[in-house]
């Protein structure tokens, strides 16, 4: 995925796992993509972690 105009580590860790600690999944993403700050730039290529899918019961 690509970074959007005003994503920031937390938005994208809402929006890719939100049933995941936020905090958890933002050290993932700044570890899989080597970031040492939190700071992005639009148009960035991103790996980012996403939560498993709940099967349906």
């Amino acid at each position: 995925m690509s970074v959007g105009q005003g994503d920031t580590l937390s938005s994208l860790a809402a929006r890719f796992a939100p049933d995941s600690d936020a905090s958890a999944v933002v050290a993932r993403i700044k570890e899989l993509n080597r970031l040492d700050e939190a700071v992005l730039v639009a148009g960035l290529p991103l790996t980012v972690p996403v939560a498993d899918a709940v099967p349906a019961p």
